[in-house]
């Protein structure tokens, strides 16, 4: 589940097996746009366990939890430029040229 957080950011829950156990991952970071794909990159992560745990898993599993999504549905020649995250949600930011949108 990818939802809002403080100051811009988002947080990624999920549930991860790391070294064979199951550990629930609370992951912050970044939300921008690369290439016209969407990208969470988590800044901070938090595993549920002991800090000197968590600590010296993040880095393992940070690319885990990196969410890079394409934007499936678009219509041809519609590009997604940015993204902010608000409280609400996600607001997107798309352009394009000779885009045909049909009903």
């Amino acid at each position: 589940m990818v939802r809002p957080a403080e100051d811009g950011q988002a947080e990624v829950l999920r549930t991860l097996e790391v070294l064979g156990r199951e550990l629930p991952v609370s992951a912050t970071g970044t939300v921008e746009v690369q290439g016209g794909r969407l990208v969470v990159e988590p800044r901070t992560i938090d595993l549920g366990g002991p800090q000197l745990l968590s600590e010296g898993l993040a880095a393992v599993v940070r690319e885990l939890v990196t969410i890079t999504h394409d934007i499936e549905g678009l219509p041809d020649g519609l590009v997604l430029r940015d993204v902010e995250v608000r409280p609400a949600g996600f607001r997107a930011r798309l352009s394009g040229e000779d885009v045909r949108l049909v009903p």
